[in-house]
């Protein structure tokens, strides 16, 4: 049995023990201070005490510790107020023994108020009893550019693709990717300081509603991250309203979700393109909104990015894959055959054929419209000279996208294939579609004027499905108005049906253009036109 003298004996000596140790260690990390540009420190777990080396009161607001050191509460006043909980429950953890090693990263605000990322590291010394008595090591600041974002001292891209795919283990949570709306036009109005502040403000906003464990990152540009661990979807809402409604006063803000759980993700680079997915269909459907990821919209997301790969190697290989249809024109009065208008089909080899709604915005985005459309214009005239060998005054209708329009070469590339093939300009009928806003007249009249020299025609397509009227007819240099099949289906319904069509059959006479009604399918639509006049009834069918 220790007599209650030896064990005071025995509590003297340990202490004597770790002030004699204490003293070894603090002259050691004196010595070696100057060699490395890191802090160096001891812990004293008993009396709570930090020592460090006078460096580190030159950036931080901190006393100089000398032979007092100074307390956990004093060191903890330079900790980012985020952090201090994750620290506290760090060190807690060694003091009661759970843990010898000391290792991690939390932010320090230094003498202007800057947030400043560092590891900290260190290894647990026991006495002899094995009581946690002395934690040694170092804090080391992380250099900004290689794992944090310089201008707002988030974890940048780098660290967020590490981290995504170290949480793949636990599937639970939520990766949430916000973009400011319209940052572009932010710093074209206000300049790129103004920007720089409002994306400094939005990581302030952004930290006022995150709690450990959440982590924050900007990815680039005006784009952040937060993954969301063990959250719930609720709480995710609330988060995004919550910041949101803190930055209405200076931006927008969309958001894009991805379940971990729901999605079987499957590494970090399927959760970042998940969560993208969702913010470009938020931005696209409206902005300043948040959407969660559905996997029925990606695939439909990809399929059409297969479909322009397909549609890009079509043209590659002269158009294969193309094929053109022609519907037949007849006149109203006698049903004789006036001619044919040209559409083009697609066949994809992997879904079959592609519906024109679909594939023609494809071509019109990525500018592949302008080869498909003179491959078109080209097969057509070349068939409809097979025709006028029949039929001497055949005519032909083909389509002219408004991205052709913008093409410097559009008027002789147009004339050039009527040269090569010797067919008159009376035969054909170029259509544009009247959506397509025609707004700047002169230089599209332009265009007409040259084309009409050689007797070439212009019609608007699906008259009264965009911008019509009289100011608009009389503006553009046009032979005739094709009224969509919408309205000729609708045309026996009832008298508002018939007035309406009647009064577009009269706006357009009365800027002298031939009417066409397109897709004329019964005996009592082909009556009723027959009643109002129309210049050329058109009939549904093709060959």
């Amino acid at each position: 049995m220790i007599t209650v003298k030896r064990y005071h004996e025995r509590k003297r000596e340990l202490i004597m023990d770790i002030r004699e140790e204490l003293s070894i260690y603090r002259q050691v990390i004196q010595f070696l201070d100057e060699s490395t540009e890191a802090y160096l420190y001891l812990y004293d777990l008993v009396n709570g005490k930090i020592y460090f080396t006078d460096k580190i009161s030159e950036r931080y607001n901190l006393p100089l510790s000398g032979d007092q050191g100074i307390s956990v509460k004093e060191w903890q006043s330079i900790v980012y107020f985020k952090d201090r909980k994750r620290l506290e429950d760090n060190l807690g953890r060694i003091q009661k023994g759970y843990s010898d090693n000391h290792n991690i990263e939390y932010r320090l605000v230094n003498k202007h108020g800057d947030r400043i990322w560092i590891n900290c590291r260190g290894n647990v010394k026991r006495d002899k009893e094995g009581t946690p008595r002395i934690l040694i090591g170092n804090v080391s600041e992380l250099p900004p550019g290689r794992t944090v974002d310089p201008l707002t001292g988030l974890w940048n891209h780098e660290r967020f693709m590490e981290d995504v795919a170290e949480r793949l283990d636990d599937q639970n949570g939520y990766l949430m990717i916000l973009g400011i709306d319209n940052f572009k036009n932010i710093n074209v109005k206000n300049g790129r300081t103004f920007g720089n502040q409002v994306l400094k403000y939005t990581t302030d906003i952004l930290e006022k509603y995150v709690e450990y464990p959440v982590k924050l990152y900007r990815l680039m540009g005006d784009c952040f991250a937060v993954n969301f661990l063990q959250n719930d979807k609720e709480a995710v809402v609330r988060f995004y309203e919550q910041v949101k409604k803190d930055l209405e006063q200076y931006c927008t803000l969309s958001a894009g979700v991805v379940s971990y759980e729901e999605n079987h993700i499957t590494d970090g680079s399927m959760a970042y393109q998940y969560a993208e997915n969702a913010l470009y269909r938020a931005k696209k459907e409206g902005k300043n909104m948040l959407i969660f990821f559905s996997m029925e919209d990606f695939q439909e997301e990809v399929n059409k990015i297969r479909q322009q790969d397909e549609l890009r190697e079509s043209v590659k290989n002269g158009c294969e894959g193309f094929s053109v249809y022609y519907q037949p024109q007849v006149y109203g009065k006698d049903f004789s055959l006036y001619g044919a208008e040209a559409l083009v089909r697609f066949c994809s080899p992997t879904r079959g054929l592609v519906g024109p709604a679909e594939f023609i915005p494809m071509l019109e985005q990525s500018g592949l419209i302008c080869t498909v459309g003179l491959w078109v214009l080209r097969e057509a005239i070349r068939q409809c000279v097979k025709w006028r060998e029949v039929i001497q005054d055949f005519h032909v209708n083909v389509n002219i996208s408004y991205v052709q329009l913008q093409q410097e070469r559009i008027i002789e590339d147009v004339l050039n294939l009527l040269r090569e093939y010797d067919l008159p300009g009376e035969a054909l009928t170029l259509e544009v579609t009247e959506s397509m806003q025609l707004q700047d007249y002169a230089y599209f009249n332009k265009i007409f004027y040259e084309w009409k020299k050689w007797g070439i025609q212009i019609a608007i397509d699906d008259f009264g499905t965009g911008y019509s009227n009289l100011s608009y007819l009389k503006s553009m240099d046009i032979d005739e108005t094709k009224i969509d099949r919408c309205f000729v289906s609708r045309v026996c319904k009832n008298v508002y049906n018939y007035r309406l069509i009647r009064n577009m059959i009269e706006l357009s006479h009365s800027a002298r253009m031939k009417v066409c009604c397109e897709g004329v399918e019964t005996e009592q639509e082909l009556a009723a036109l027959r009643e109002l006049k129309v210049s050329v009834p058109w009939r549904r069918g093709s060959f």
